[in-house]
């Protein structure tokens, strides 16, 4: 916004790294990803005017994390694929579970306390494929939070469909 200015000091630099894979065979789907995100004079930055708009609820001056990550890791198996009559039939129920952690404000910063937004999550659940094309995925999982706030655990049930158009 004020690029000649006091704003111009900054030059923040943004740095990203991830790696992700998928191991997909003997009816195993074990899948995993870690993310790192760095910002640098991230301190400096809610200092900009107008960094946020008039609408945001946040407050203007509001601490800018100089680090965030995420790490995740997922396993399923194909417990159909031990039923020949249903192996036979394309059908598949996979029973997975996941471990994650993520924090979007990793840096400890003097004067602030954001240690809300470190989280540990864990899952279980099934995918049901009645055909190769549609999951029917019922899960429940559990984010774990700092003991100071309440943890949440949740149940979801959806239906997806995955189709190529032309």
């Amino acid at each position: 916004r004020n690029a000649n200015g006091t704003d111009a000091k900054y030059k923040g630099q943004v740095v990203i790294g991830a790696l992700d894979f998928t191991y997909k065979g003997h009816n195993w789907i074990v899948r995993g990803q870690a993310d790192y995100g760095y910002l640098s004079d991230a301190q400096q930055l809610k200092y900009l005017y107008n960094r946020l708009n008039s609408k945001s609820p946040f407050k203007h001056s509001a601490f800018v994390s100089k680090n965030a990550y995420a790490v995740g890791l997922e396993a399923g198996y194909d417990v159909f694929s031990q039923i020949e009559k249903l192996r036979q039939q394309e059908k598949q129920l996979y029973v997975f579970g996941r471990y994650e952690a993520y924090n979007p404000y990793a840096s400890a910063t003097k004067g602030t306390n954001y240690d809300y937004t470190e989280v540990k999550r864990m899952a279980l659940g099934v995918n049901y494929h009645p055909v190769p094309e549609i999951v029917i995925k019922a899960e429940y999982s559990h984010r774990f939070l700092k003991s100071l706030y309440n943890d949440e655990p949740s149940v979801s049930i959806g239906v997806a469909y995955e189709g190529f158009f032309l």
